[in-house]
């Protein structure tokens, strides 16, 4: 929630992509939501392509891949080509994204569901009753 609309009950509400949508408070009862919160990872200016960067000190290091076209895979007629690894076909990526630079530990995953930015299972090595001795181990 962003904000109410002055002298009404209607709760302006942001969408993510940038839109705005409007809610009747009184339809959500006692479940009104807090307002917005900045988002982690929200940049004043977007992280040029190839760029690095942490949303917080223990989060893990991400990099930005760009948006565009390129050619992936290896020709048949290549040396040492292995047969997973055609046919070439063309890859397009719509818009930059950020994926993580190395493998992800499980201390960082503990900060980001701690922040928000994940949900932990309910059973398995995710939870905090499967969590002795994961630290900085890899997932």
């Amino acid at each position: 929630m962003t904000g109410q609309v002055e002298g009404s009950d209607w709760l302006r509400i942001a969408l993510a992509g940038g839109g705005t949508a409007f809610i009747y408070a009184p339809l959500l009862g006692d479940r009104v939501p807090s307002p917005a919160q900045p988002a982690v990872g929200v940049f004043p200016e977007a992280p040029k392509p190839g760029d690095s960067f942490r949303d917080c000190d223990i989060c893990p290091e991400m990099v930005t891949v760009p948006a565009g076209t390129f050619q992936m895979g290896s020709p048949s007629y290549e040396e040492g080509r292995d047969d997973d690894e055609g046919p070439v076909h063309q890859v397009t990526i719509p818009r930059a994204f950020a994926v993580g630079k190395y493998a992800v530990t499980f201390a960082e995953w503990d900060a980001c569901v701690a922040g928000g930015g994940a949900v932990a299972t309910a059973t398995g090595p995710m939870t905090r009753a499967g969590a002795a001795a994961r630290g900085r181990r890899f997932m």
